[in-house]
């Protein structure tokens, strides 16, 4: 939860622990998010044992994912055997666990373009949602942060950061895709949100995202894409260059911060 705000979402109690949720059972290290999952894993299971022509899909991501989680087997170990605790140990790469579950099984139940377009359908409204969220914040405090440090989560502007590139990428490759005019509507939303997050992470992100963005683009889009890129970054440059020191700039001073 946010420091000054208590948004609703938090009290649904999807992320917290059963005991948390109602004490009376007494037991209860799993969320209802962690059951959701489970449950979501065991009927494809089922699925899969009932149905003999059921395929299973390869990850695109199988060496990352491997490396990521032998990185995070290492990690456990070394810090366990520093002197860590074990418990909170799992605790703080529980997150990263459900990363690497959604890896290897995401593939086996989105399998066609339909079923991509509504994933990304969701991605994107959910965000909007957060970033709305912060916007409302930023707006209602008369454009400033009113003494708080965010008004968002840590994780929002960097999860905001992807449908950035995802909308550059419809607009250079003139994708028609009904997700281009959601996102160009929604563009001001999440720039405000983007901004009134105020992470450091988040503008990294999008320096590392914005750079393996071109990399990775063929050489003669990366060339359209540069004339358009290469004025604005001057432009920007210029900006940052005559607003470094001036409080009254905050987009300037929340670069100069991170």
């Amino acid at each position: 939860n946010l420091a000054g705000f208590d948004p609703w979402p938090v009290k649904v109690g999807y992320m917290q622990t059963l005991n948390v949720l109602a004490p009376g059972l007494g037991v209860g290290a799993l969320t209802p998010m962690e059951i959701h999952m489970l449950f979501l894993i065991l009927i494809w299971v089922l699925l899969v044992a009932l149905k003999r022509d059921v395929r299973i899909q390869k990850s695109p991501l199988a060496i990352p994912t491997t490396l990521f989680s032998l990185w995070l087997i290492v990690m456990v170990v070394y810090g366990v055997a520093t002197g860590g605790e074990t418990l909170k140990a799992i605790w703080d790469i529980r997150a990263m666990l459900y990363l690497v579950a959604m890896y290897l099984f995401v593939p086996q139940i989105v399998a066609t373009k339909k079923q991509l377009h509504i994933v990304l359908g969701i991605c994107i409204g959910s965000l909007a949602f957060k970033a709305l969220q912060a916007s409302i914040r930023f707006i209602g405090n008369g454009f400033t942060l009113g003494g708080f440090r965010t008004m968002a989560g840590n994780e929002e502007p960097i999860l905001m950061v992807p449908l950035f590139a995802l909308l550059a990428g419809y607009l250079i490759f003139g994708s028609r895709s009904s997700h281009r005019s959601v996102l160009w509507m929604l563009l001001p939303v999440f720039v405000l949100g983007f901004y009134a997050a105020n992470r450091r992470a988040g503008y990294v992100a999008l320096l590392i995202c914005g750079l393996a963005f071109v990399i990775l683009l063929t050489p003669t889009v990366r060339a359209k894409a540069l004339k358009i890129l290469v004025p604005l970054t001057l432009i920007f440059a210029v900006y940052l260059a005559v607003f470094w020191n001036s409080p009254s700039a905050q987009f300037a001073q929340a670069v100069k911060s991170a």
